[in-house]
């Protein structure tokens, strides 16, 4: 999962809600159905959880991810903090970014909590 996500960060495929590569979105939701290996064009973001658990952030492993339903999606890729306040995310940000790996709070900016952890239910 990771080493797919890395193709598009190296590759810095551009964001947008209308285009596509390699047959997938180029969104948010698009980037992790990619990575997940999930039917193209991909999920989105209000229905992920049809593939996919809720998991506790002790449980986060590299290849989950943080939703946060009907508005934005990252891939976790590992911890970068003992304390578990900052983490190693992979997305399609926006216009002026897209596809980039960065570090990010837990859960995720200022955001208002909706985020959350979840794991592809195809995983071991």
């Amino acid at each position: 999962m990771i080493a797919r996500a890395q193709d598009w960060v190296d590759k810095h495929v551009p964001y947008s809600q209308t285009g596509s590569h390699d047959g997938y979105r180029t969104d948010c939701s698009g980037f992790v159905s990619m990575a997940w290996e999930l039917a193209k064009p991909g999920l989105t973001t209000f229905t992920m959880h049809t593939v996919s658990k809720n998991v506790t952030k002790a449980e986060l492993a590299p290849g989950d991810a943080m939703n946060c339903d009907s508005h934005h999606i990252v891939l976790f890729a590992g911890w970068t903090s003992s304390d578990k306040s900052h983490y190693v995310a992979m997305e399609e940000a926006n216009t002026a970014e897209g596809t980039v790996k960065k570090v990010i709070p837990y859960p995720y900016f200022n955001s208002d909590n909706c985020f959350h952890p979840i794991r592809y239910n195809s995983v071991c």
